[in-house]
Parts: structure tokens; sequence; C-alpha cells
């Protein structure tokens, strides 16, 4: 895996799969900064999944008690 050759912007579409499937297929000989990359790229895909659903959550208990996150707290639903 290399560089981009020119400036790039990243969405959280683009995550690190390159050193998940090398954990996949090498296992326990995969390197050790390979094993840190695909553990952290899951541990954050695992936090913005929990993320979303607790605002998710937020938001709809914030509705029944007559309030919204979405008009007091824009920035929650903000880009990632």
């Amino acid at each position: 895996m290399s560089p981009p050759s020119q400036p790039t912007i990243y969405t959280e579409k683009d995550w690190n799969t390159v050193s998940i499937k090398e954990v996949e297929e090498l296992g326990d000989k995969s390197t050790p900064i390979g094993m840190y990359r695909a553990s952290k790229t899951l541990a954050e895909q695992g936090e913005r999944v929990r993320n979303t659903y607790y605002f998710k959550l937020l938001d709809l208990f914030l509705q029944l008690h007559g309030s919204s996150t979405k008009s007091t707290s824009p920035k929650l639903y903000g880009t990632w």
C-alpha cells in the first residue's frame, strides 16, 4: 500500500481493509503492525456503529420528551 500521489480527502467509506485481509489470510504470521492496523480499523468501525445508534436513540428519547438533538445540537449529526 502506498500513499496517494495527490492530496486526498478520506471519508467514513475509506477503511483500511488491506490490513484486515492480511491478518485474515496470514493469521499469527501477520506482521505486528498489520495486526495493530487491523485491530484499530475494526475498533473504529465498531465505535462508529455504536455512536450512530447512540445518537439515534438519544434523538428518539428527546423527541419523546419534547426536544430533539437535531434542533438543539446539530453538531451531533455532522460529518465524521
